[in-house]
């Protein structure tokens, strides 16, 4: 997986920020903290607590202005693609390392506090970037986003990078019960975009969680949050139970995915 995207899909488009995923998210954080998205996203919810909560109480004073590096958490990293990055310090995390200077660590199965790099309130960035597919269950990935929830400093964002070949709207009822899942967390979403192989969307942790949950009341949903983070995989039929014993990525995952990757070499991705 390192040498397919090192050698060919990273180095084929390096210097292209359209086309590159690595930029996507260096950009989207870049706007984020430094370039007016993270005022809005306050102004926003400042709106949504006023709504919701009440013009009367007191609205979660803003922190401080970030300041560069910001902390990213890079859950699944493979190969810590983000370290050469001056704008990130990063901390790598992955089941099965391609990298020595990523962390072997599996982040569902870690508590919090059991490790000196999960403490709560600590990241200005959680990425989940093609993560969230390789779990087998609503309920897995939805408590993988719990946990980046209380990872993060408030107002700090979780990015997710999804793969998505069918065109924009084929899986817009599944991203709408996405936003509605990470709601009930107590993130607030900030960008999404359907590019052409992939949805690319980016979380912003609520300093109060009753601002984007009283919005979630008023859509009527009636179904379980934890059920929300659904893949089209999840309509074919699989061993459930085996899978819950242990997740892991597999020669023959790593083979299917390099040649996912292949197929996209050549192809404009981040083109609309």
């Amino acid at each position: 997986m390192k040498k397919l995207a090192t050698s060919h899909w990273e180095t084929n488009n390096a210097n292209d920020p359209t086309m590159n995923r690595i930029y996507w998210v260096v950009q989207e954080c870049e706007d984020f903290f430094f370039n007016g998205g993270a005022e809005t996203a306050v102004s926003k919810e400042k709106k949504l607590f006023q709504k919701f909560v009440g013009e009367n109480e007191n609205f979660p004073i803003p922190n401080a202005p970030v300041n560069r590096p910001l902390k990213m958490l890079d859950v699944g990293s493979c190969y810590n693609p983000f370290r050469n990055f001056d704008l990130f310090d990063v901390t790598a995390v992955d089941i099965a390392p391609a990298s020595d200077d990523v962390i072997e660590c599996d982040f569902l199965k870690t508590e919090i506090g059991e490790v000196d790099f999960l403490v709560e309130s600590t990241y200005d960035v959680v990425l989940f970037s093609f993560l969230l597919e390789y779990l087998p269950e609503p309920k897995m990935r939805y408590a993988c986003c719990l946990k980046a929830y209380k990872l993060l400093k408030p107002g700090g964002v979780l990015v997710i990078l999804t793969p998505d070949s069918k065109h924009d709207t084929a899986n817009s009822k599944i991203m709408k019960t996405w936003r509605l899942g990470l709601a009930s967390i107590g993130f607030m979403r900030v960008n999404y975009k359907k590019l052409r192989h992939l949805r690319c969307m980016s979380y912003y942790k609520c300093r109060d969680s009753r601002s984007i949950r009283g919005w979630l009341e008023l859509q009527k949903f009636d179904g379980s949050p934890e059920e929300c983070i659904v893949i089209p995989q999840d309509s074919n039929p699989y061993d459930s139970e085996s899978a819950k014993d242990e997740i892991f990525r597999s020669e023959t995952d790593n083979i299917q995915l390099a040649v996912n990757f292949a197929d996209l070499v050549n192809a404009d991705v981040f083109v609309d």
